[in-house]
């Protein structure tokens, strides 16, 4: 039988990717936004690697929010900046390369 501490509730939280192209530089980015009510930002670990991030947050004793997020293009790791207000923690993330589907075919559909 496990113990109260080995009992966490882990919730997926899904990372929107709400605008990926060119920021105000016109340099290529990533920004996402986690929706993480009732967590303290010191209770936040957001680590990134040139490959993706992951995100674990601890709400309280049992209950830790969870995502992860894999990048098209390798992410500037050194520039990557975050915010977090009022249960929403928005990272944007620099990317080193262009958009790969710039110069893809375009199929129509029928």
């Amino acid at each position: 039988m496990s113990s109260d501490k080995e009992m966490i509730d882990r919730i997926w939280v899904p990372g929107c990717a709400c605008s990926e192209g060119c920021g105000a530089d016109g340099e290529d980015q990533v920004d996402i936004t986690f929706e993480i009510p009732g967590v303290k930002k010191e209770d936040i670990d957001l680590k990134v690697i040139p490959d993706g991030l992951r995100m674990t947050a601890k709400r309280d004793k049992i209950t830790e929010y969870v995502s992860e997020y894999e990048f098209m293009c390798p992410a500037e790791v050194e520039n990557v900046k975050a915010e977090y207000h009022e249960g929403i923690l928005d990272v944007t993330i620099p990317l080193k390369c262009k958009d790969p589907f710039t110069d893809g075919k375009k199929i129509v559909v029928a």
